[in-house]
């Protein structure tokens, strides 16, 4: 009887163990994810980040953390009590308070600081350069002006303007729908005066080149030394840009939509990804060359009325919509659906620089079953193809705040106290 009995106990113990095993093995791999590389960061209560280039800008209150292309963090840059904070196409940044403005180069070394002179009206940065930027300075409710600083912060002009929305209408890469404004915004070369009627670059103080249209609750889009103006009229959804200041297309093309939402934009290499809402359920996507103009605009299946989330994510050859608790993916080139997929609860989805990431709570079983007495994560990211929406790479971590995704084909993720690359 006890032969039997131990030999139970003994088959059992090996059970056990081999589960043990099997389980710190996943835990491991669940943790150790598909990692490029992770780093610490150096900051206190970082908000999240931004890519430009090869580097990542992770920012906080009054600090941006500035990390190379391993990981490894090459400076912080930190100006006292700022409340704005902006970073051009290059990785130049700007930090400002209620009365002064730090400027740092891509690596974070600072390369002006400025008083500005007892005017703290500073409402917004709205362009950035090389080694100067431009920043919205609005006092009164009408009373605006565009102020622009130099090498070595030397105030060089400044140009009155009615247009208190500047802030926020022109950026070289925009979020899902436009929902999404990052702590850290991300802000074109030049700065743009915007009207209803129309938007035209500024340079030495006054209009520089041709003017685009414009419309109110609308804005053009601007990247480098192009912009482009989005408008409808009817059913005809209408654009034109200007490149250098000069005049380089105008288009239109038939949108089959009633009610006509302003439209979530992607910026690409080449080109444009604009979203359509149409009144409860329409949508359509056109996808616009920036160099011809040509616009090709592709319907998508109606969804419920009664869906309270509606997101858009778009990529060059790819649409991927969530409607409430569903991700579908479509082809821009013919609208037919690629693949359909239920979220878990509580997840959040984003996308930028083409990778879809997914956020969700994580199953800690592996880690229970490995008899783990360590700190245990609570949040799982995992990038997803939008072409299949198979999983292509991820990771749990403990308290994930924020991603940013680059051009690498990947994401970084923001914790508490750590940056984590994923992917290629």
């Amino acid at each position: 009887m006890l032969t039997y009995l131990s030999a139970a106990l003994i088959v059992i113990a090996l059970l056990i163990g081999a589960v043990v095993v099997v389980a710190k093995g996943r835990a491991h791999d669940n943790t150790a994810g598909d990692v490029v590389w992770r780093a610490p960061i150096g900051i206190a209560d970082p908000a999240g980040a931004v890519v430009v280039g090869e580097n990542t800008y992770v920012y906080a209150r009054d600090e941006v953390e500035v990390h190379g292309p391993d990981g490894i963090s090459i400076a912080v840059g930190e100006h006292r009590d700022a409340y704005v904070a902006a970073i051009g196409d290059t990785g130049h940044f700007a930090l400002a308070g209620s009365d002064t403005i730090s400027f740092f180069d891509p690596m974070g070394n600072v390369l002006w600081r400025r008083d500005l002179d007892g005017r703290p009206h500073l409402n917004s940065i709205v362009a950035i350069g090389d080694g100067d930027l431009s920043y919205l300075s609005c006092p009164g409710q009408k009373a605006c002006e565009i102020v622009h600083l130099a090498a070595h912060g030397r105030e060089t002009w400044r140009y009155s303007t009615s247009s208190a929305d500047l802030s926020s209408a022109v950026r070289s890469t925009f979020t899902p729908d436009g929902d999404r404004d990052p702590a850290l915004s991300r802000v074109p070369p030049m700065p743009v005066e915007v009207t209803d009627t129309y938007a035209v670059m500024l340079e030495n103080g006054k209009p520089w080149g041709a003017k685009v249209r414009s419309q109110k609750y609308g804005s053009p889009v601007q990247f480098g030394q192009t912009l482009i103006g989005i408008t409808d009229h009817g059913n005809s959804c209408r654009y034109d840009a200007v490149k250098n200041g000069r005049h380089l297309w105008d288009s239109a093309i038939a949108c089959p939509l009633d009610h006509l939402s302003w439209p979530g934009i992607q910026v690409f290499g080449n080109g444009l990804m604009l979203s359509y809402r149409d009144g409860p359920h329409g949508h359509a996507i056109v996808k616009l060359d920036v160099e011809t103009g040509k616009a090709r605009l592709v319907e998508l299946p109606s969804y419920p009325e009664d869906a309270t989330t509606i997101e858009t994510f778009m990529t060059e050859k790819e649409t991927v919509r969530r409607v409430d608790g569903t991700l579908t993916a479509f082809s821009v080139s013919t609208g037919e659906e690629l693949w359909s997929k239920q979220l878990p609860d509580r997840a959040d989805v984003s996308m930028d620089g083409g990778t879809l990431t997914v956020t969700k709570d994580y199953n800690p079983i592996w880690h229970h079953l490995a008899l783990h007495n360590g700190e245990i994560p609570n949040d799982q990211i995992e990038a997803w193809s939008t072409k299949t929406g198979e999983k292509t790479s991820g990771v749990a971590a403990t308290n994930i705040l924020a991603t940013a995704n680059g051009d690498f084909g990947g994401a970084v993720v923001v914790t508490e106290d750590e940056l984590i690359k994923i992917g290629s």
